[in-house]
């Protein structure tokens, strides 16, 4: 599927710098990627490239229990999945959950715009979207829900619609 425009609809200085800091780890991802690639293969750096950012998912949720202690329900999953600036950032819509389901679709992303500024493939975008997800699974895996990706930007929709599922 063909990509559609990245093309952000708000501009505000503190979104920018908050897009242009996501950005920044994009790019370092996507040297990593490339430069590990050439040592140890295509194959073997995805791996270690999901184990790592699977592992910094579920960092960022022993965080979030700690702070908010045990997150068992999508709703307590929905209190602070993203700041203010973080929804204006990725231009989320409003945060959706019921009993078992928490919903939310990122409209922009930061990331996939800085590997288009690398002037990396369809393909390698894709990918790369992919495996920095895996951030994210990590983060529902170590809260106690699994993470559904029904589309993503990477790959020609119109939004990254984020599903968390209760187990």
């Amino acid at each position: 599927m063909e990509r559609k425009p990245n093309v952000a609809a708000h501009h505000e200085q503190d979104i920018t710098i908050n897009r242009n800091q996501a950005e920044n780890r994009a790019m370092w991802l996507a040297l990593i990627f490339e430069e590990l690639e050439k040592e140890v293969g295509a194959e073997k750096t995805e791996a270690i490239l999901r184990r790592a950012i699977f592992r910094h998912g579920k960092v960022r949720a022993a965080a979030k229990k700690a702070m908010h202690g045990p997150i068992e329900t999508p709703e307590k999953l929905s209190v602070g999945f993203a700041s203010n600036l973080g929804q204006r950032t990725f231009e989320m819509d409003h945060i959706r959950y019921d009993e078992k389901d928490m919903k939310v679709d990122f409209h922009y992303c930061a990331l996939v715009n800085a590997w288009d500024k690398l002037g990396c493939s369809d393909e390698r975008i894709a990918l790369l979207c992919d495996i920095a997800m895996d951030g994210d699974r990590g983060f529902a895996d170590e809260l106690g829900f699994d993470l559904e990706l029904n589309g993503t930007l990477a790959n020609g929709c119109d939004a990254c619609n984020l599903c968390f599922h209760k187990k």
